[in-house]
C-alpha cells in the first residue's frame, strides 16, 4: 500500500471521512425511524411484522450487491414472520454479524404522545427498542459502504421477529449464523449517556405448580393439604434468595389458585422469572430452588412441580470482549465521543451470540430510555454519532483486514 493509501486508511483519516459523509445518511435514517415506528410490529401482530419485514427489505434493497434472504426456523415456514438476512461479501476473511430485531412489545393501538417529538425526545412504539437501533444500523452501513476500505470486510445483518418474547423460534438460527462470524454487534438501545452494554444477565420463565388435597374447610380442614398456602411458602423461600448471592434475581410475577372459601384448595400455580449474572450463579440458584421445592413438599405434604428453562444464558463479556471494546473506545475517541459501558439485568440476543462463541458489542443502538412503556423515547441527536461510531468501527476492521492483518 502506498503512503497515501496508508494515510487514507489511518483511523484519523477514516474518522474525518465518516464525519464528512454522515450528515445525509443520518437525515434519511431519522426519516426511516419515524416511518418504521408507524408500523405496529408487536411480537404477536403478524400483519405488522409482515409490513415491517417488507419495509426493511425495501430499504436494504437500496444498498448495492446485498444478498437478501428470508429464513424460517424449522416448522414455521407456513406461518409466522421470517428472520431477515442481508449480507455482503460472505467469503471475506473477517465477518461481522449485525444483530437486531424488528418486533416490539407493543400491541396494535398502543397510544403514544402526539406529536411524537417533544422536549427533544422522540416517543413512539419501539422508538429505542429497537426501531432506533435499526435506523442506526442502516445509516452506518450507508456510510461505511461508500468508502473503498469496506471491500475488505464481510457482514451480515440478521433481524429477528421474536426477540421481545425470548427468541424462542429464532434461537437456533441466531446461533447458527453467529458461528459463521468473527464479531457481533447488537443494536439494542444504548444508555442515554451513550454507554454500551458489557454484561447482561441470563434469564428464563418458570412455572411452579402445587398439588395438594381438597377438603371441607370446616369439617375436615386437617385432612386437606392447602396448595395455596404451600405455594405461598415456596415463593417466600425463593424470594429470600434475592440478596443471598450477588447477581441473582427471583421475581414472582403471578400467582393463582383456589376457589370457594369453604374448600381447602388443592391446586395453585405461580409464574416466576429467574435471572443470573453468571453460569456459576445459575447453578447455585438451581440447587437452591430444588432444596426449597423438596422442603415444601416434605413439610406441607404436597407435590411441587417445577418447570421452565433459561431462555438466554448470561452474557459475561468473556476475554475477547475487552479487545474489541478497546477498539470501539478508540474509534469513539477519534470521533470525539467518550465510550463507556454498563452492566444490566436485561437479556438480549447478544447473550445467545456470546454463547455461540462470539465476542459481542451490545447496546450499539440509539440512545433512549423508559423502554417497554408508553413513555419510551429515543434521543434523535444520538442517531448520527451512533451511526458514525459503527461505521468507523467497521471501516477500521476492514482497513486492518485489507492491510493483511486480522483484527
Amino acid at each position: 500500500m502506498s503512503d497515501q493509501g496508508k494515510t487514507r486508511g489511518s483511523l484519523p483519516a477514516l474518522a474525518a471521512w465518516v464525519r464528512e459523509h454522515s450528515a445525509g445518511p443520518a437525515a434519511v435514517g431519522m426519516e426511516l425511524l419515524e416511518r418504521w415506528c408507524k408500523i405496529e410490529s408487536g411480537s404477536n401482530h403478524e400483519p405488522g411484522l409482515a409490513a415491517m419485514a417488507a419495509a426493511l427489505e425495501a430499504s436494504y434493497g437500496e444498498l448495492p450487491a446485498v444478498e437478501m434472504r428470508r429464513l424460517w426456523p424449522a416448522g414455521t415456514r407456513a406461518s409466522g414472520a421470517p428472520v431477515l438476512s442481508f449480507r455482503k461479501r460472505p467469503r471475506a476473511p473477517f465477518k461481522v454479524l449485525l444483530s437486531g430485531h424488528y418486533d416490539t412489545v407493543y400491541p396494535p393501538g398502543t397510544l403514544f404522545p402526539d406529536p411524537p417529538l417533544a422536549d427533544g425526545r422522540f416517543r413512539a412504539p419501539g422508538a429505542a427498542d429497537m426501531k432506533g437501533g435499526l435506523a442506526v444500523l442502516r445509516t452506518a452501513l450507508e456510510v461505511a459502504e461508500a468508502h473503498p476500505a469496506a471491500a475488505g470486510l464481510g457482514w451480515e445483518v440478521l433481524l429477528t421477529p421474536d426477540e421481545e418474547t425470548g427468541s424462542l423460534k429464532s434461537r437456533a438460527l441466531i446461533e447458527a449464523r453467529g458461528r459463521t462470524a468473527d464479531l457481533a454487534l447488537v443494536f439494542e438501545p444504548a444508555a442515554p449517556d451513550g454507554s454500551v452494554i458489557r454484561r447482561r444477565m441470563g434469564g428464563g420463565v418458570f412455572v411452579a405448580e402445587v398439588e395438594g388435597r381438597a377438603a371441607h374447610a370446616g369439617r375436615d380442614y386437617a385432612e386437606g393439604r392447602n396448595a395455596v398456602a404451600a405455594l405461598a411458602r415456596f415463593i417466600a423461600a425463593l424470594d429470600e434468595l434475592n440478596g443471598a448471592r450477588r447477581g441473582v434475581i427471583v421475581n414472582a410475577a403471578r400467582i393463582e389458585g383456589g376457589g370457594a372459601a369453604n374448600v381447602v384448595p388443592d391446586q395453585a400455580r405461580a409464574i416466576i422469572n429467574l435471572r443470573v449474572a453468571t453460569a456459576a450463579g445459575r447453578r447455585w440458584l438451581e440447587r437452591a430452588v430444588e432444596r426449597a421445592r423438596r422442603r415444601i413438599e416434605r413439610e406441607r405434604g404436597v407435590e411441587v412441580r417445577w418447570s421452565g428453562s433459561f431462555a438466554r444464558p448470561p452474557k459475561e463479556a468473556k476475554a475477547p470482549w475487552g479487545r474489541f471494546f478497546g477498539r470501539l473506545r478508540t474509534c469513539g475517541r477519534a470521533l470525539g465521543q467518550r465510550i463507556t459501558y454498563i452492566d444490566t439485568g436485561g437479556a438480549s440476543d447478544g447473550n445467545l451470540l456470546e454463547a455461540a462463541g462470539l465476542p459481542v458489542l451490545d447496546g450499539m443502538g440509539i440512545g433512549g430510555g423508559e423502554l417497554h412503556s408508553a413513555r419510551e423515547f429515543a434521543l434523535p441527536e444520538t442517531l448520527r454519532p451512533r451511526a458514525e461510531l459503527t461505521a468507523l468501527l467497521l471501516l477500521s476492521l476492514a482497513a486492518e483486514v485489507g492491510s493483511g492483518k486480522m483484527p
